[in-house]
C-alpha cells in the first residue's frame, strides 16, 4: 500500500506504546513513522489548537489526513492482522461506530489508569506535581499508622481487617511515597474502614473521611477524562486545602460561646493542664484567659495566613507548630489529628518548592537512611514505642516521641528557605471542575449542622464547650438552633435493661438526643429503657413498644451512620469533656 503514515502517541504510556504492535502495519505501508509527543511538546500544543487533544487519544496522519482518538484506532485496526484471534476481536469491537466508541472509551480509561499508577502527567499538563503528591503521601502514611493506634487504644473501637491494613499500608506508603499503587491501595482501604467504623465522633475521622472522598472522586474524574497525575492533583488539592480552611474556621466559630470563655470550664486551660515538662504548672486566671484568647487568635491567624499566597509559607509553619504543641497534651491522643493536619498543610506548599524539597540533600539523605536496614530498625523501634505508650494511655508521652521523631521530616520538608512569591496552582482553593467543590460545601454544611438543629456528632465541634441542645444555646451569635428540631428533643434516662452502652449516660447524668435513643433501640431489640421526655415518662419500653410515629422517624441505617449526636451535658457552664 503506497501510503505514508505518522502516528503521534504518548511514549510514556506503555498502553499506547505497545498498541501498534497488535496490528501489522509496517509491512503494509510505504512509510511508517512513530513520533513520541513527550519529545515533541510543541506538536501537542499544535494539535490542541486544531481541536485534537493528544491526552484524549493518539493521532494518525495518513497522507495528510488526520485521525484522532477512536477514529485513529479504527483506522489502524483496518489493517490486516496476522493473528486470527486479534483479527476477530478487531472486527467485533470496531465493527460499528457505537462499539468503536465504547471500546475506545475503555482504552482511554486504561491509558489514564496507567499514567496515574506510573506517576506520569498528561501531555498538556505542564510542570509535574509529582513532588507535591509524594510529600503528601509520605505524611499520609505516617498518619495511617497513628490512625490505627488511636482507634485501637484510645477509642477502643472494634478493629476490622482493614484497620490492620491501614497501619501496614501506611508504613509502606511512608517508605515509598512515590508509589501511586500503594497510595491508591491506602485510600481504598481507608474508605472501606471508614464505612465499617461509622459513626465515629472524632475531628480527625470526619476530616479523614472527607479527604478520602475527595481523593476517590478526583481519581474517578481523572480516569474518565483520560488525564494523568497532574490533572488529579490539580483538582484534588484545592478541595483538600479548603477542608483545612473550613476546619480552622469552625475551630474558631464553634468556640464563640460562654463555656469556652469561662475559665472554670474552658477546654483551652483544660488541655494545657495535661502538658508535659512541668508546663502545666504555669497557671493562674490571667494565663487561662491568655490561653483562651490566644487559641482563637492563633487559629484565626493561621487560617488567614493560608488564604493569602504571600503569607502561605508562614501559615504552614504556624499551623504545624500549633498542632505539634497540641499533640503534647495528655488530655487525649492528639498525635493522629496533628499528623493529618500537617499532611493537609503540606498541600499549601507550591510545586516549585516541593520540587526543591524532593531534590534537597536533607530529603535525599533522610530517605537514604530510612531505607537502610538500620533505618528500618529505627522506624520499627519508634513505632513500637508509640504502640506501647498508646496501649498504656500515656498520650502526652506519645506526643513527645512523635514530635521528636518528626524533627528530621520537619527539617527536610518545612524548614527550607521560605518563599513569598505566589505559585499559580498553590493559590487555588477552588477546584475546577467547579462541581467538585460540592465536597467542600457538604463539609461546611456538616460542620454547621448543629446550628440548623441537625446532628451534633462529627461536626468538628469537639473541645469547644459548645451547647445547643434541649432548647438552650451558649453560642454568642447563634441562638436556639433551627429549622430542624432534632437537638431540641432530649431525653433523660432513668433505668435500663439489656442496654449496657446506655449505662454511661445514666451514671454520668447526661441527656441523650431522642433520635440517638431510637437508633440504639432499633439496633438492639432486646434492650429496654425507662426515660423522661418532654414531661412524659416511659417505663421499660423496647423499640417495638414505642409509638409507631416515633419509630418512623428513623432514617435507613446507612444514613444513620453519618447522622449522629454527642451526649448532652446539662451543666452550666458546659465543662470540657472528651465525649461531649
Amino acid at each position: 500500500m503506497a501510503m505514508k503514515i505518522k502516528i503521534y502517541y504518548d511514549g510514556e504510556c506503555p498502553f499506547c506504546r505497545n498498541y501498534v504492535r497488535l496490528v501489522n502495519i509496517r509491512r503494509q505501508v510505504n512509510s511508517l513513522e512513530l513520533l513520541d509527543l513527550r519529545c515533541e511538546p510543541e506538536l501537542s500544543r499544535c494539535f490542541q489548537k486544531k481541536g485534537m487533544d493528544p491526552d484524549l487519544g493518539m493521532i494518525v496522519d495518513a497522507d495528510g489526513r488526520l485521525y484522532h482518538g477512536r477514529h485513529a484506532v479504527s483506522f489502524l485496526a483496518s489493517f490486516e492482522v496476522e493473528n486470527s484471534f486479534l483479527k476477530a476481536l478487531n472486527r467485533l469491537l470496531l465493527s460499528s461506530a457505537l462499539l468503536s466508541s465504547i471500546t475506545y472509551f475503555f482504552m482511554r480509561l486504561g491509558r489514564s489508569a496507567t499514567l496515574f499508577f506510573i506517576g506520569k502527567a498528561g501531555l498538556l499538563e505542564g510542570k509535574s506535581k509529582a513532588s507535591s503528591l509524594t510529600i503528601f503521601s509520605s505524611l499520609l502514611g505516617l498518619f495511617c499508622i497513628l490512625h490505627f493506634l488511636v482507634y485501637a487504644y484510645h477509642y477502643r473501637l472494634p478493629l476490622y481487617f482493614t484497620s490492620y491494613l491501614i497501619a501496614g499500608l501506611g508504613a509502606l506508603l511512608f517508605f515509598a511515597p512515590e508509589s501511586r499503587r500503594i497510595f491508591a491501595a491506602t485510600i481504598i482501604v481507608l474508605l472501606i474502614d471508614g464505612v465499617f467504623h461509622a459513626p465515629v465522633f472524632s475531628n480527625h475521622t470526619i476530616i479523614k473521611n472527607f479527604l478520602v472522598l475527595s481523593v476517590v472522586v478526583a481519581v474517578a474524574v481523572t480516569w474518565v477524562k483520560g488525564q494523568g497525575e497532574d490533572y488529579f492533583f490539580g483538582i484534588f488539592s484545592p478541595v483538600a486545602r479548603c477542608l483545612l480552611l473550613i476546619m480552622y474556621f469552625f475551630g474558631v466559630f464553634h468556640k464563640l460561646n460562654s463555656g469556652f470563655f469561662d475559665v472554670s470550664a474552658s477546654c483551652a486551660p483544660a488541655l494545657w493542664g495535661e502538658m508535659p515538662f512541668y508546663l502545666d504548672r504555669i497557671s493562674g486566671q490571667f494565663f487561662s484567659y491568655l490561653l483562651i484568647y490566644g487559641t482563637l487568635i492563633v487559629e484565626l491567624i493561621i487560617m488567614v495566613g493560608l488564604v493569602y499566597p504571600k503569607t502561605r509559607s508562614l501559615g504552614v509553619l504556624a499551623g504545624i507548630s500549633f498542632h505539634s504543641m497540641i499533640a503534647l497534651s495528655g488530655y487525649a491522643l492528639y498525635a493522629p489529628f496533628s499528623m493529618l493536619t500537617i499532611a493537609l498543610h503540606s498541600l499549601f506548599i507550591s510545586s516549585r518548592r516541593a520540587d526543591a524539597i524532593i531534590d534537597s540533600r536533607r530529603w535525599r539523605r533522610f530517605y537514604a537512611f530510612i531505607r537502610r536496614p538500620l533505618g528500618v530498625l529505627v522506624f520499627l523501634l519508634l513505632v513500637g514505642i508509640l504502640w506501647g505508650l498508646s496501649y498504656l494511655g500515656q498520650y502526652s508521652s506519645v506526643g513527645i516521641v512523635w514530635v521528636l521523631a518528626m524533627v528530621p521530616i520537619f527539617m527536610a520538608v518545612f524548614f527550607n528557605k521560605l518563599e513569598f512569591e505566589p505559585d499559580e496552582n498553590a493559590e487555588r482553593v477552588i477546584s475546577k471542575p467547579y462541581w467538585l467543590n460540592v465536597i467542600t460545601l457538604i463539609f461546611f454544611i456538616n460542620c454547621f449542622s448543629p446550628y440548623l438543629g441537625l446532628k451534633t456528632g462529627q461536626a468538628v465541634n469537639m473541645f469547644a464547650n459548645l451547647r445547643l441542645e434541649d432548647g438552650v444555646s451558649n453560642h454568642f451569635i447563634i441562638g436556639v438552633p433551627g429549622p430542624f428540631g432534632y437537638v431540641e428533643d432530649v431525653v433523660k434516662l432513668v433505668d435500663i435493661e439489656g442496654a449496657t452502652r446506655l449505662r454511661y449516660f445514666m451514671d454520668e447524668d447526661l441527656g441523650l438526643v431522642y433520635y440517638s435513643l431510637l437508633d440504639y433501640l432499633e439496633r438492639n431489640p432486646e434492650a429496654r429503657v425507662s426515660f423522661d421526655r418532654n414531661g412524659e415518662s416511659y417505663s421499660m419500653v423496647s423499640f417495638e413498644e414505642l409509638p409507631v410515629g416515633d419509630q418512623d422517624l428513623l432514617h435507613p441505617r446507612w444514613f444513620r451512620a453519618w447522622f449522629s449526636f454527642i451526649p448532652v451535658d446539662f451543666t452550666s457552664p458546659k465543662p470540657c469533656a472528651l465525649d461531649r
